[in-house]
């Protein structure tokens, strides 16, 4: 009994004060490039889908369904959503990821962060990205993330 209280003890004293000592830096820029060119070249200029998104770095929470006509985009978002996130488009979402790789890259490149992951998947018809996850630890503890990040989009309709 006291050989697995400590053995239990000392695993949970290990995940908590352990570091991770490497870094990395993942984003898959050939795909995400290849994805928002073949987005653009399907050229569409009428649709729809519904969006949703979170940040822990903001505190922040948005829903809504973004409608483009004529090349033109509109968002309405959900009664309790934030309205910090201006997106408007397709092109606004991919728009958005990239900005944030560049802000994170940064960082990163400074030291302000060890350990950042994008988890991208797209839409095998229209290439748009349908859900994006952003991971950014600063490496001072293994069970705490600094920033998380999602986007996910539905329904996603040509019209």
């Amino acid at each position: 009994m006291k050989k697995s209280l400590f053995l239990i003890a000392a695993i949970v004293l290990g995940f908590s004060s352990c570091s991770l000592d490497y870094n990395y830096l993942e984003f898959d820029e050939d795909e995400f490039v290849s994805a928002r060119n073949d987005w653009k070249d399907l050229d569409l200029q009428n649709y729809s889908f519904d969006i949703t998104g979170e940040s822990s770095d903001f505190d922040d929470y948005f829903s809504g369904k973004v409608t483009v006509k004529n090349g033109i985009g509109k968002i309405e978002f959900d009664r309790y959503s934030s309205k910090k996130w201006d997106i408007r488009s397709i092109d606004d979402v991919f728009a958005e990821i990239y900005e944030s790789y560049q802000k994170v890259k940064d960082e990163y490149s400074y030291g302000r962060f060890k350990n950042v992951r994008y988890e991208i998947s797209y839409d095998k018809r229209y290439h748009f990205p349908k859900s994006m996850y952003l991971s950014v630890y600063n490496g001072k503890n293994l069970l705490s993330e600094d920033i998380l990040v999602y986007i996910n989009i539905d329904d996603f309709r040509v019209r």
